[in-house]
């Protein structure tokens, strides 16, 4: 029986990726350099908080030499910002969560990236009032692919990880939820469309294609 909804957020709630993808582009080009796409997907779904693995840290190798991060991120993040000032949620994310609220289904989020991040952009949707339990960043271990993020919505829900199906965009978010033996469900963007996500059980084109009741099908 499907007791309960497990959301990612960036690229699955909210199409942060392209966004994000796209300002450090131009970045890389201000320096003369091309960042490929398929090079940003390798750090999709990894969170800020590996540092070893910053586009700042990747630049920096390819030109040989030191940068201002702090100076670049700033110029970075205001062409992100005009970029994502019309930004909507993903087709489908709003009727599924209002469906699992009708029918009184737990609700939980999980995601490497801040507290800061995912609640600021969900209070400017409006979404936050369906979320039950948010897990972000650190506050539970580790990081996806590690399976800690899951394990403590989980707790959280109060349900066992066979009763949860888990929405992941990107294969790092998958290894993450099968790792704590969640059902997942993959939903590709315009980034992750392009990488491996056959660790699923299942996929869909997007959450448009969903009800609640077709994803306790699934788990059925």
């Amino acid at each position: 029986m499907l007791k309960a909804l497990i959301f990612d957020f960036d690229g699955l709630i909210l199409d942060t990726e392209m966004p994000f993808y796209e300002s450090w582009r131009e970045v890389f080009g201000s320096f003369g350099q091309e960042l490929h796409l398929a090079e940003w997907v390798s750090l999709v779904g990894r969170g800020a908080f590996i540092e070893a693995h910053t586009p700042c840290h990747l630049l920096e190798e390819r030109l040989g030499t030191n940068l201002d991060h702090e100076a670049i991120r700033r110029t970075r993040r205001i062409h992100f910002s005009e970029l994502m000032e019309r930004s909507k949620p993903y087709p489908g994310v709003e009727s599924l969560l209002r469906r699992a609220k009708e029918s009184r289904t737990p609700v939980g989020l999980a995601s490497s990236s801040s507290r800061e991040w995912v609640v600021g952009y969900l209070d400017s949707l409006q979404l936050t009032s369906y979320f039950d339990v948010v897990r972000c960043g650190t506050e539970a271990g580790e990081v996806k692919p590690a399976p800690d993020l899951y394990v403590s919505v989980l707790k959280g829900l109060v349900v066992q990880a066979d009763e949860a199906i888990a929405l992941e965009d990107s294969s790092i978010g998958i290894a993450a939820a099968k790792a704590a033996g969640v059902f997942c469900v993959a939903v590709p963007n315009s980034v992750t469309l392009h990488t491996c996500l056959d660790a699923a059980d299942h996929r869909v084109a997007s959450l448009d294609e969903v009800s609640l009741e077709s994803l306790a099908r699934l788990l059925g």
